[in-house]
């Protein structure tokens, strides 16, 4: 199981099927559309996307993964920006840390070709208020971002647009 969804195994290690397909749910809805929020997928986000797909699913082909990716993006094309916020009804119900591995994975996706776009933190940061994350748990989720960040600087990688995740104007 992908290490961002390890915290939803209880104490006994089991986990809730239910719940494991709400949060991957939520986030994958959230990571395709900042994955579009420009209208074109690149390379880098695709790469993400699969990373994501085939860590919650051992099980799944690569091929399996493309063809999901696609006609969820087909999908996805048909529904009115307006509209989206509908889309994440469920993760309004999530608990509080679970919100925050939802925003952390569209960051990380968002961040995939090495920088943070306006639109895509102002997307971001839209997906915060649709599932309510409460105050402290965009304190986490800031600040595991920015901890992810210095760490694969420190690597080598370098990242702009940092600055944008700040912008809270949705």
């Amino acid at each position: 199981m992908a290490p961002e969804f390890r915290r939803l195994i209880n104490e006994n290690g089991d986990v809730s099927t239910k719940r494991l397909a709400e949060v991957m749910g939520t986030t994958l809805t959230g990571m395709l559309l900042v994955a579009y929020v420009d209208n074109k997928l690149h390379w880098h986000e695709h790469q993400t996307l699969i990373e994501f797909v085939r860590a919650i699913g051992d099980h799944v082909s690569a091929q399996q993964v493309l063809q999901y990716l696609d006609s969820s993006a087909h999908l996805l094309e048909d529904i009115p920006q307006s509209q989206w916020a509908g889309l994440f009804e469920v993760g309004r119900r999530l608990p509080s840390e679970a919100k925050v591995t939802v925003l952390a994975m569209c960051t990380k996706l968002a961040f995939a070709d090495g920088h943070l776009s306006p639109e895509e933190s102002n997307l971001i940061h839209q997906i915060a208020e649709w599932i309510n994350i409460d105050p402290y748990g965009r304190k986490l989720w800031k600040e595991g971002v920015r901890g992810a960040l210095e760490a694969a600087q420190l690597r080598g990688f370098e990242y702009t647009g940092i600055e944008n995740l700040e912008n809270e104007d949705t």
